[in-house]
C-alpha cells in the first residue's frame, strides 16, 4: 500500500503541523504553553506548505520562498478568521489551530504529490535570470503587504454586539455625598439614551442625551446633605421601556464604589 507521504521531509512538515494544531485543542494546557508552540504554524509551517505546493524547490530559492512562505502565513491566517467568522464559529486557539493544521497537512500532500524526488532543498540561488528573480521578489513582497494589509482589516460580524456601560461612583468634587454618573457608549452607532436618577425610590433628575461609539457622558449629582437611602441611576435606549443598565449606591457613601444591578433583578 502507497504511503501517504514519498518525501519523508514533507511528511515531517505535515506532521509538525498536525501536532501543533492538535496542542493547540488541549484546553487544559496554559497559553503560555501554546502560544510560543502555535508561532511556527502562525508564521512558517503552513506558508510553507502552500509554496511547495504551489512552486517546486527548482522554481524559487530559499530567499523568495521565505518571504513568500511568511506572506501566505499571514494570509492564511486572515482567510481562516473570515471563513470562522462567516460560519459563526469563535475566533480562539482551538479553531485557528486545527484549522491552520489542516492547511498545513493539504499543502504538503499537494507538495509531495508533485515533488520529482524526497528532498526538501531550499536552493541558495533561485530562478533562471535577473529579470525573473526580481519579479519574484516583487511577487513575495506583494503577497507579505496584501496579508498585513488583511490582518488589519476588521471583518464585519453579525453576531457582534455593541454594549454602553454606566457607573455611579462618588466623586472627588463636589463635597460629602456627591456622586458621578459617567455613561459610556460602544455601540456600533449613534445611540440616543434616556438616564433616569432616583433618591430613595423617588425620581430626582431624567436626562436625555445622545451619544457616538466612544462618547462619553458625564454628570455631577450632590444630594442634600440629610438625604439617606438608595441612589439608584437606570440608563434605557430611548424609545425603550426596558432597563438596559443600572446601578445603585446607599447615600451616606461609605464604600469607594457602586454596586452594580443586573436589569433582572
Amino acid at each position: 500500500m502507497r504511503r501517504p507521504f514519498r518525501s519523508t521531509a514533507f511528511a515531517a512538515l505535515a506532521g509538525a503541523g498536525l501536532v501543533i494544531g492538535l496542542l493547540c485543542m488541549i484546553a487544559a494546557l496554559p497559553t503560555w504553553f501554546t502560544a510560543p508552540v502555535a508561532v511556527p504554524l502562525v508564521l512558517v509551517l503552513t506558508g510553507l506548505s502552500l509554496t511547495y505546493a504551489a512552486f517546486p524547490p527548482a522554481v524559487i530559492g530559499g530567499e523568495v520562498r521565505t518571504l513568500v512562505a511568511i506572506g501566505l502565513s499571514i494570509a492564511s491566517v486572515v482567510a481562516l478568521s473570515f471563513a470562522l467568522d462567516a460560519l459563526g464559529l469563535p475566533l480562539t486557539r482551538a479553531t485557528l489551530g486545527p484549522g491552520l493544521a489542516a492547511i498545513c497537512v493539504l499543502g504538503a500532500l499537494v507538495a509531495d504529490a508533485r515533488s520529482d524526488g524526497p528532498a526538501l532543498r531550499l536552493p541558495a540561488r533561485f530562478g533562471r535570470t535577473a529579470a525573473v528573480n526580481v519579479a519574484l521578489g516583487c511577487v513575495a513582497l506583494a503577497v507579505v503587504v496584501v496579508a498585513l494589509g488583511l490582518a488589519r482589516t476588521t471583518p464585519a460580524s453579525p453576531l457582534a454586539q455593541g454594549y454602553t456601560t454606566l457607573s455611579l461612583v462618588p466623586a472627588a468634587n463636589g463635597g460629602p455625598g456627591a456622586l458621578r454618573v459617567g455613561v459610556e457608549s460602544y455601540e456600533d452607532g449613534e445611540t440616543n439614551y434616556r438616564l433616569e436618577l432616583s433618591v430613595d425610590g423617588e425620581t430626582a433628575l431624567t436626562r436625555r442625551f445622545a451619544l457616538a461609539p466612544g462618547g462619553s457622558r458625564e454628570t455631577l449629582v450632590v444630594p442634600e446633605a440629610s438625604t439617606s437611602g438608595p441612589v439608584t441611576a437606570t440608563l434605557y435606549r430611548d424609545g425603550e421601556s426596558t432597563i438596559y443598565r443600572r446601578a445603585r449606591v446607599n447615600l451616606p457613601v461609605k464604600a469607594q464604589r457602586a454596586e452594580l444591578l443586573d436589569p433582572a433583578d
